[in-house]
């Protein structure tokens, strides 16, 4: 009798060396109890390193591939003792809508020993921050979400980075506890807070930062105008166009490029206008940048864009 796909699959898994073929993982997506213990078996003969580039496949597969599902690959990594595995399984969980990962994410972000696996934990989280504001989670376990992430943020002895992404993370949730500790973080003094914070701003949407962002686009502070020109732009108000304007001759590029993103996300008169002239600059980044952020206007117009010159 010939082996099935995933007999052979997990025979060259047990014995393979090289990087692992695409092919070859498919059968790995949306394995049977049984598949999954027989797999649990040979993946715990494995060394860590083997382990993280199958793994890394898995990820990168099932973003590019829709009926592919590794979930229970990944949910196994979530408990192994490798950091690497740990975070990058999270990262394969990231648009995840299962809540049964939900109290595992949690867990992790409490209580791993790893800094770097918390912050991991609370990137994830902020995907179901964002569905229980669109209210497609239910309201319990969105509750459970933003104690998670709001007390992870407010806890001064967890780490900075930590304490960021939480930020981040539960930025999308309208709440007056959100906007609390967004003005917080933005007054603390300390400049990876406040930038977590401008870029909170942008995800909660209020029109109540909108005067903040103006006055944060004049910084002297690169970080901060990158941070507050993106954060205009996921807010997607025109008065704040006036004011976008002049950083598309900013003396740093990155921020220019922001500036210019978020223009063709707002759009309007006056962002068409500033993004043509852009278009005819002399540095050939800022003219594509240009020409992308047109095209999204155009798109975000119904395909319809004057030709004016």
């Amino acid at each position: 009798m010939e082996p099935s796909s995933f007999d052979a699959s997990l025979a060259w898994i047990r014995k393979g060396s090289e990087a692992p073929r695409y092919a070859q993982l498919v059968p790995f997506s949306d394995m049977s109890p049984e598949e999954l213990t027989r797999f649990k078996e040979v993946w715990g003969g494995m060394d860590a390193e083997r382990q993280y580039k199958l793994l890394s496949r898995m990820v990168a597969l099932a973003e590019e591939k829709v009926d592919v599902n590794f979930d229970r690959v990944m949910e196994l990594c979530l408990s192994s003792p490798d950091d690497r595995l740990k975070i990058k399984a999270i990262e394969g969980l990231w648009e995840d809508r299962e809540v049964s990962h939900l109290s595992r994410l949690m867990e992790l972000l409490r209580r791993d020993s790893s800094e770097e696996v918390r912050a991991a934990a609370a990137i994830a989280l902020g995907h179901f921050a964002m569905l229980a504001e669109r209210e497609e989670l239910r309201p319990a376990h969105g509750e459970a979400v933003s104690h998670a992430l709001l007390a992870a943020f407010s806890d001064r002895r967890e780490h900075l980075e930590v304490r960021c992404r939480a930020l981040e993370a539960i930025a999308p949730m309208s709440s007056p506890e959100v906007v609390k500790i967004i003005h917080e973080a933005h007054r603390s003094g300390n400049g990876k807070l406040k930038a977590s914070a401008i870029y909170a701003m942008g995800q909660n949407c209020d029109p109540v930062w909108l005067p903040l962002l103006r006055e944060e686009l004049k910084s002297p502070d690169p970080e901060i105008r990158f941070e507050a020109a993106g954060a205009c732009g996921e807010c997607g108000d025109e008065e704040v166009v006036p004011f976008l304007v002049p950083l598309l001759n900013d003396s740093d590029i990155q921020v220019r490029l922001a500036a210019i993103e978020s223009l063709g996300r707002i759009g309007g008169t006056r962002a068409r206008a500033a993004l043509r002239r852009c278009s005819k600059d002399e540095d050939s980044d800022i003219c594509q940048a240009a020409a992308d952020a047109l095209e999204e206007m155009k798109a975000a117009e119904g395909g319809f864009l004057l030709d004016q010159n």
